[in-house]
């Protein structure tokens, strides 16, 4: 991977991005409490045919951890994308958003911000409104969001750290509550495990309590590049359903659902979803 880029957001907060690969630009937004490390395969993939960019939120990954929480929010998010790409890019370059779980919704709010550079969307495992409120369907109610609230972001930093010393029980407990999906292996998890201890718990509080506050249900309707929905058929986050509603209202918008994918499925059914995201960057030109 290429060395590190440096930018800053709005509270000074230091922001890691890095760029590899030849080729049209993709830009690539985690989800929440994730690094580049879920990208593997899709990297590994397109490498060869695009150039990609991998970007950190802050207090996670590389970049540092939020000096300002209360400024924290999606369009913030949507603004470090923005000093990311103008330290990385020339100022008109165009390209590609991917987007994973929460990345879902910074890349739509993106759209809103930066569309007139943007020449498709890949959609995969998110919503696109209150990220907390598909949590096993919605029937949990407000329980998330509530205990999100009342538990000190610290906590959270010590649980994904101690979590690296116990890394078969968190294995076994995140297939005992669906987090992660049958046919996803112990070594993929224990990797996964390892980037999570570099996540900063108040940062990530603030960024999941933004995207719960956070909407773009307003935006679909102007989405008019081709955007790619893929949905898993087992996601405890972004239930199936949420595919079907992005679709009626993008005017180019192509739906796949896995029925066997959870959440996880960027580990679990990697090389199903690099083969849909290559073919449908591919049909619409947007790889070298």
């Amino acid at each position: 991977m290429s060395d590190l880029d440096t930018a800053f957001a709005s509270d000074g907060t230091r922001l890691a991005s890095r760029i590899e690969g030849e080729g049209p630009l993709l830009v690539l937004s985690n989800g929440l409490a994730n690094n580049a490390y879920q990208w593997t395969a899709i990297r590994r993939r397109l490498a060869g045919r695009a150039r990609l960019l991998t970007w950190d939120y802050r207090g996670h990954g590389d970049s540092e951890p939020a000096r300002d929480l209360a400024s924290v929010s999606i369009e913030a998010t949507v603004d470090d994308l923005a000093r990311v790409l103008d330290v990385s890019l020339g100022p008109d370059e165009r390209f590609t958003l991917l987007g994973y779980s929460l990345g879902c919704q910074v890349n739509l709010e993106a759209w809103r911000r930066l569309g007139d550079r943007v020449d498709g969307i890949v959609h995969l495992l998110g919503s696109y409104r209150h990220a907390l409120d598909g949590l096993y369907g919605g029937r949990l109610g407000r329980l998330p969001t509530w205990l999100l609230r009342r538990t000190p972001g610290r906590f959270f930093s010590a649980a994904y750290r101690g979590g690296v010393r116990t890394k078969p029980v968190g294995y076994v407990a995140g297939r005992l509550v669906r987090a992660v999906e049958p046919g996803v292996g112990y070594a993929a998890i224990a990797g996964f495990q390892e980037q999570l201890a570099l996540v900063d718990g108040p940062s990530f509080k603030a960024l999941a309590l933004a995207g719960q506050e956070h909407s773009a249900a307003d935006v679909l309707e102007t989405i008019d590049v081709p955007m790619l929905v893929v949905q898993g058929g087992l996601d405890i986050m972004a239930p199936p359903s949420i595919g079907p509603e992005i679709v009626a209202r993008v005017r180019q918008a192509w739906h796949v659902l896995l029925e066997r994918a959870g959440h996880t499925g960027l580990l679990g059914h990697a090389e199903e979803i690099a083969d849909l995201v290559e073919g449908f960057l591919e049909e619409h030109g947007l790889l070298g």
